[in-house]
């Protein structure tokens, strides 16, 4: 047997509510898999698995959604306690701490192949259903009066990085599974695994391939 260390530092988040930091811890620590555990079926029996999960594969419009929805309870937790006469004593907001959001353009979704694959993967899901992000097929995929646009609706990052893929171009087709085709990124690939072809509905990517084939070394985005 060799010799080895394994360290693994471990931080627990404990308490009322504590999975809702899990978007933020996972953006700490630049998480792209999460690997879930847990111990009898009161988890899932309890919802709090399907919460988790859920905020895992959040899109821009599944948080509108929730958004809208714990909003509306908020405001009637607060119209309640101030009917009361009870509510809590206001918290002064930290102008610092604020940021500069700017309205989002069609033209934002536009995909940036050279940007690391993690900005890119949070990208398609933040921007989900609006502006979507979007990329361009190559010349010979495209239909006659086509612009060749395409819409990625979900993508994942591929988990490992095969040593021939690093010298392709950015935007390149490194290979085609069943799933969908695997794209080169500024640092390592995605695979995209639901898109929507200019004037066609959403589809899985694999399905799209069987249409439109894909091939290694096609390159997206030109």
């Amino acid at each position: 047997m060799k010799d080895f260390n394994f360290y693994t530092p471990t931080q627990v988040a404990f308490g009322r509510s504590a999975e809702e930091r899990l978007p933020e811890l996972v953006k700490r620590y630049g998480g792209t898999k999460v690997l879930v555990h847990y111990g009898g079926g009161s988890a899932r029996r309890s919802g709090l698995l399907d919460k988790v999960f859920a905020m895992l594969d959040a899109t821009g419009g599944s948080l509108m959604r929730d958004l809208a929805l714990t909003g509306g309870v908020t405001l009637a937790k607060a119209i309640r306690l101030m009917a009361d006469g009870a509510l809590p004593p206001e918290i002064p907001q930290v102008s610092d701490d604020a940021t500069f959001a700017p309205k989002l353009k069609k033209t934002d979704g536009l995909i940036d192949w050279t940007a690391p694959v993690l900005v890119t993967e949070r990208r398609i899901r933040a921007y989900h259903p609006w502006p979507c992000c979007y990329t361009f097929l190559p010349q010979r995929l495209r239909k006659r009066g086509s612009t060749g646009r395409i819409a990625v609706l979900k993508a994942e990052i591929c988990p490992g990085m095969d040593p021939g893929w690093r010298e392709a171009p950015c935007g390149t087709v490194v290979k085609t599974t069943r799933e969908g085709p695997i794209v080169k990124c500024g640092d390592t690939a995605l695979r995209l695994l639901e898109v929507k072809p200019e004037g066609s509905g959403a589809m899985s990517a694999g399905a799209f391939l069987l249409g439109r084939p894909l091939a290694p070394g096609d390159i997206l985005g030109e």
